[in-house]
């Protein structure tokens, strides 16, 4: 399964360094999807269809902070729910599921909008709730969003991946007062099997130059991601923190209030 222990094989059994093709290895690292990852793709596909947010809540037109958390409470129930129906997750420790959850699931509010995101032609009304953000979090959001369109076409497949790999990337929140996981190995190879199905189908979507182009625009895409919703996640903690709102507790689970 080890890469450098293919390559080195190659050498062994007679291959020369001078005729090595990237093409060639790629193609012998990253073999075609095989039966079986096609069928947990669609079936993680078509989960993720289901239960992600089928509307802009975004586009309301009277939204307060009361209304955005009682909205996102909502869309964290449905995207737990489809966390929940991916055998892998259910295989974890169940401290580690809630840590990921408490702790990765704001990230994936933003990752996931790559598909179900819907462009106004008007303002969104979610804009009066940043007006006087200095750290431009929302506008940075609302950026990201239109890359992570126009990225990847609202391909399913490619955003229910991403926002499963984020679902299974410990410390993806910077966040210091985040817990070790008990199994931190069983997540990463739980991880690293996602990631290698992403890579897979872009090959099978893309030419192999191509995927390496996309995966490595997808890769800093997820950075951005990771430093905007950690800054958006300070601006909540700071609104409700101060004004002593009561939000739905999953929200505070979520937003690291408790």
């Amino acid at each position: 399964m080890c890469s450098k222990c293919r390559l080195e094989k190659c050498f062994r059994l007679g291959m020369k360094k001078e005729t090595i093709d990237s093409k060639v290895i790629l193609k012998d690292l990253f073999r075609q999807l095989s039966i079986e990852d096609w069928l947990q793709l669609e079936n993680l596909q078509s989960s993720f269809v289901f239960y992600c947010p089928h509307s802009n809540n975004e586009q309301q037109q009277h939204i307060n902070w009361i209304t955005w958390s009682n909205s996102a409470s909502d869309n964290a129930i449905s995207f737990i729910n489809y966390f929940q129906h991916i055998q892998q997750f259910q295989q974890i420790n169940q401290d580690d599921q809630f840590i990921l959850i408490k702790f990765n699931l704001f990230s994936i509010f933003l990752s996931s909008k790559g598909y179900y995101y819907e462009f106004n032609a008007k303002s969104s009304s979610s804009r009066q709730l940043f007006e006087h953000d200095p750290s431009k979090s929302f506008e940075r959001c609302e950026k990201l969003t239109k890359e992570l369109v126009e990225l990847t076409q609202r391909d399913s497949r490619i955003v229910s991946l991403v926002s499963t790999i984020l679902m299974f990337s410990p410390g993806i929140s910077m966040n210091e007062n985040e817990p070790s996981l008990k199994d931190p190995i069983n997540v990463c190879r739980i991880q690293n099997h996602f990631i290698k199905i992403l890579i897979n189908y872009l090959i099978d979507k893309f030419d192999v130059n191509e995927a390496q182009n996309y995966f490595v625009r997808l890769f800093f895409l997820i950075l951005r991601i990771q430093f905007t919703t950690r800054d958006l996640k300070k601006l909540f903690q700071f609104h409700f923190l101060n004004k002593s709102q009561r939000i739905p507790p999953l929200m505070e689970t979520i937003l690291n209030l408790c």
